[in-house]
């Protein structure tokens, strides 16, 4: 990559995220609330919620079982695998990715 196209990228990315931020702020104003909070708001506590129920999977599965074998921690990984394939889904229900227009 030649340094004479940094100063051409640099405007274009630059208006990207300008206009990218533009309009995520015109949704946040004009949106109403349900909207805003189910595309805003619950999106980052659905990302959190499934990041304790993970964690309290391994530490119940962990807790529970002797800590001198090693299988609490293959069947804690292949719980922690399933759920994460089901959360994606749930993800990807709730919050499907834009299609390019």
């Amino acid at each position: 990559m030649s340094s004479d196209s940094a100063p051409e990228r640099q405007p274009r990315v630059y208006e990207s995220i300008k206009q990218r931020y533009g309009e995520n702020r015109q949704f946040d104003v004009d949106a109403p609330w349900r909207e805003w909070f189910r595309h805003r708001y619950l999106k980052y506590w659905y990302g959190l919620g499934s990041l304790v129920l993970d964690g309290m999977v391994v530490g119940v599965v962990l807790e529970s079982t002797d800590p001198s074998h090693s299988w609490p921690y293959a069947v804690s990984a292949v719980l922690v695998v399933g759920l994460l394939y089901l959360e994606l889904r749930g993800y990807m229900h709730f919050w499907p990715p834009k299609s390019p227009s």
